[in-house]
């Protein structure tokens, strides 16, 4: 299927971009995986400031009992309260930064995708050569 799709793309001349998507399938049985993981696919992740310290970094689920940044919340005696959880949600930055819903938006609007081997510097600024320098891309979180 994918390769009867890239045959059909290459009628079209030069400004050509094949965007894949796909669901998860067993694993080392998927198309769009093994386009993923191929040595020749550049990966990016999203990162984006903080908007107390605007260190740049990859948003990632965290612990909520350990330091780790990530997303935490109030919990009541332990245990896993859905309302509470809702209303006292926020992210803590890799510096320890507590970064509420209400920043959310903008900073959101100010990341930038970073390719692996690149990263983002004090200023903002994409630095450094991606590790693959391929056609195919792979958007990642």
């Amino acid at each position: 299927m994918i390769n009867r799709f890239r045959q059909r793309g290459r009628l079209f001349p030069f400004d050509r971009k094949m965007i894949f998507e796909g669901k998860p399938e067993e694993e080392g049985n998927c198309a769009i995986s093994a386009l993923v993981d191929s040595p020749t696919t550049q990966r990016r992740h999203y990162q984006v400031p903080c908007p107390h310290c605007n260190t740049f970094q990859r948003l990632t689920w965290g612990d909520q009992k350990s330091d780790t940044p990530g997303i935490k919340w109030d919990s009541t005696k332990g245990k896993r309260d859905p309302l509470t959880a809702s209303k006292t949600a926020f992210y803590q930055c890799q510096n320890g930064c507590r970064i509420d819903d209400v920043h959310r938006g903008e900073m959101m609007r100010a990341g930038v995708w970073v390719a692996e081997g690149q990263h983002v510097d004090d200023e903002g600024q994409l630095c450094g050569t991606p590790d693959v320098d391929g056609q195919n891309v792979a958007f990642d979180e």
